[in-house]
């Protein structure tokens, strides 16, 4: 009898090389264990247990890879001190008060080193694209996989899944501009983006639909403003301002089209196939290769070989060897979310779509049938790690998807054909004023659903043991179906429902303790997580400071059974609170907090004394009057004085820490 497991003959090897990059980062499982899962492997093969022995073999092969991405460690002789380094830009994200740079490193005080490094630039002057070269002064830190923090939820994930060794955390002031190194990739890509935005912005559409269009055809989304980021968000259609297969499916549609003539020629559609391939990989370098752009461009072009080898493609292998590709490229890939929520979406439509719109139906009736059931079925996949990353689930996401489902591959598809045009020198009116109805009509649709009350569940916090039982119910539903046992699929559901059932309960509450300082530039906050409440002294305008503080925390508390923050009281179990003088003891250890220059605090002697925004005056006095072992220096506090204070306090021998630069967290 043929085995089952050939049908989708990848699988074992995707499979063992999860389990090889799960092995490296959970359990730092190093090179000897991946000699002895391939000898393993080895072994079982002469066992004849092929797929064993092949899913074996790829758990060393994952660890291998894992290893060899994993980020260079920064010699300690360069942390916690300030540096010169000589670095790349790779990419570049942030806002107006803290502009952020993934750069590689040439150098560090002139000594050689290779390292990546997340750069922080407080204040920023100027902007730096990939490929420019800067030098920046500043001071580097070393993230510990330990670190939760209020305002660097999963930092240590974030630093190690993107090759960042440390941070690295400058004002804007010591950042200089020293030529400009893109690689070829880089080069094409700016290039091509560039070429792609002037394209679309000569078709003569609206403001928005050009914005619109810039985000799903050329892959940019900065033109697109919070507020219609929100709403797309709201309405459940956020995944279509990122570039995804649906973006990639519609340029491989209007490729085909074009080189249909080709299939007649002799040897014709190697030739097409050929060129579709070389379509579909620029497309995706030009667009930035994320994780969601490359698996939908990897899947397409193994089944486009597939068909050029005269080879009946099956879609499950197709998904499997474009995943497995695209974590051979970078295996920490393996915990993007958008390549997360990409495959399992599109693994749910292969599963279930055939079993909603069988083949027994008509092909019209199946295909109008698809544009309800194919973003139910996503949607609804997902909804657990939508959950899990963005913590709400839209609640009239059917409705918006369907119209989404006809609106939007119009939008790429017209879009796409407008800007070939308008690049080759040719304007029709026509075409501009149809893309702006269609953009309207899907706007307004957003926009509709996004204001309806109770438009989406939030506050969402899925518990570790449930994500457990989700992914357990998924493979059991999933090996049921593949094997045509009933009861099998039924208990999976029950589990399944059971996860669902199980939100309806209280999140379990942590019960430590803890005082935090985040480095907030618009007030000093201090938050103390007390058992099973968590409150915060700040200096903004009560409630109002109250409440943004709680949205700006909102994953910290999330994840600790929490919604909101309480101000602090007078008197709580750790210590107590002097309003007048802003003198506050936690546990063992006592805080001054300064915010005015006038100093009337009195006590025999603090552990810290925190100054922050509103001081201007003498810090040297004030650090004596409270008699503080030590002074920290908000991240408030206006950076020329934070400078002034540092050296002050620097030449005369009083311990300080700016904590603008590097959290303040302490156990109490």
């Amino acid at each position: 009898m043929k085995y089952p497991l050939s049908r989708v003959p990848a699988l074992p090897l995707l499979a063992g090389t999860v389990m090889g990059i799960l092995l490296r980062v959970s359990v730092d499982a190093g090179p000897l264990w991946a000699v002895a899962a391939i000898l393993a492997g080895m072994a079982l093969w002469m066992l004849r247990r092929g797929w064993l022995a092949a899913m074996t073999v790829f758990v060393g092969v994952g660890i291998f890879m894992t290893n060899a991405r994993m980020p260079e460690s920064v010699p300690t002789a360069y942390t916690g001190r300030t540096v010169t380094v000589n670095a790349i830009v790779d990419k570049q994200y942030g806002d107006p008060e803290l502009s952020r740079y993934y750069v590689d490193v040439d150098s560090i005080d002139g000594y050689s080193v290779s390292l990546r490094l997340l750069m922080n630039i407080s204040h920023p002057h100027e902007y730096f694209r990939p490929g420019d070269a800067v030098s920046c002064r500043g001071v580097i830190y070393v993230i510990d996989r330990q670190t939760d923090l209020p305002d660097e939820r999963n930092m240590y994930e974030v630093c190690r899944n993107n090759g960042v060794s440390a941070l690295l955390w400058a004002e804007g002031e010591n950042i200089k501009y020293t030529g400009s190194k893109p690689s070829a990739l880089q080069a094409f890509r700016h290039k091509a983006s560039l070429a792609m935005e002037h394209a679309i912005a000569g078709i003569g559409c609206d403001v928005p639909t050009t914005d619109f269009l810039i985000a799903t055809v050329a892959g940019d989304d900065d033109y697109i403003d919070d507020s219609t980021k929100e709403e797309f968000r709201t309405a459940g259609i956020a995944h279509i301002l990122a570039l995804s297969g649906l973006h990639v499916g519609v340029i491989v549609f209007l490729a085909s089209l074009l080189l249909t003539g080709l299939h007649a020629l002799p040897k014709g559609r190697y030739v097409a196939y050929t060129l579709l391939v070389v379509t579909v990989l620029l497309y995706a370098a030009a667009t930035g290769f994320s994780a969601s752009v490359g698996r939908a461009a990897v899947m397409a072009v193994v089944f486009m070989t597939s068909k050029m080898l005269g080879r009946h493609p099956s879609p499950y292998n197709s998904l499997v060897v474009s995943v497995l590709i695209w974590l051979c490229i970078n295996p920490f890939w393996l915990f993007s979310a958008g390549l997360q929520l990409s495959a399992t979406a599109v693994l749910a439509i292969l599963w279930l779509n055939p079993l909603l719109c069988p083949l027994t139906l008509s092909h019209r009736l199946r295909l109008v049938m698809s544009y309800v059931t194919v973003p139910v079925i996503a949607m609804a996949a997902t909804s657990m790690l939508t959950a899990f990353y963005f913590h709400e689930l839209p609640v009239w996401f059917l409705p918006v998807n369907v119209v989404a489902g006809v609106m939007v591959p119009l939008l790429v598809g017209f879009g796409a054909v407008a800007a070939v045009i308008a690049a080759c020198g040719v304007h029709i009116d026509i075409l501009a004023r149809i893309l702006d109805w269609l953009h309207m009509a899907l706007d307004g649709t957003v926009s509709f659903f996004a204001s309806l009350p109770y438009a989406a569940i939030t506050d969402i916090y899925p518990q570790w043991w449930q994500m457990v039982v989700y992914l357990a119910a998924v493979a059991v539903m999933g090996w049921g179906t593949f094997r045509k046992r009933r009861l099998v699929v039924c208990s999976g559901a029950m589990m399944l429902v059971f996860v669902i059932v199980s939100f309806a309960f209280h999140i379990p509450e942590d019960d430590g303790n803890a005082l935090y300082i985040p480095r907030r530039h618009g007030y000093t906050d201090i938050i103390i997580h007390q058992k099973q409440k968590t409150f915060i002294i700040t200096d903004g305008v009560q409630p109002q400071a109250t409440q943004y503080a709680t949205r700006l925390y909102a994953d910290y508390l999330g994840r600790r059974g929490q919604q909101e923050l309480t101000e602090a009281p007078d008197k709580f179990e750790c210590g107590s609170i002097n309003r007048v003088g802003r003198f506050l003891t936690v546990g063992d250890r006592s805080f001054a907090i300064l915010n005015t220059d006038t100093v009337s605090l009195s006590a025999p002697g603090v552990n810290y004394l925190i100054v922050g925004k509103g001081f201007a005056g003498d810090v040297l006095h004030a650090a004596d009057r409270v008699s503080a072992d030590t002074v920290l220096l908000a991240a408030s506090l206006d950076r020329r004085l934070r400078k002034r204070f540092g050296r002050e306090l620097r030449i005369a021998g009083k311990p300080y820490r700016d904590i603008s630069e590097t959290p303040f967290a302490l156990g109490f």
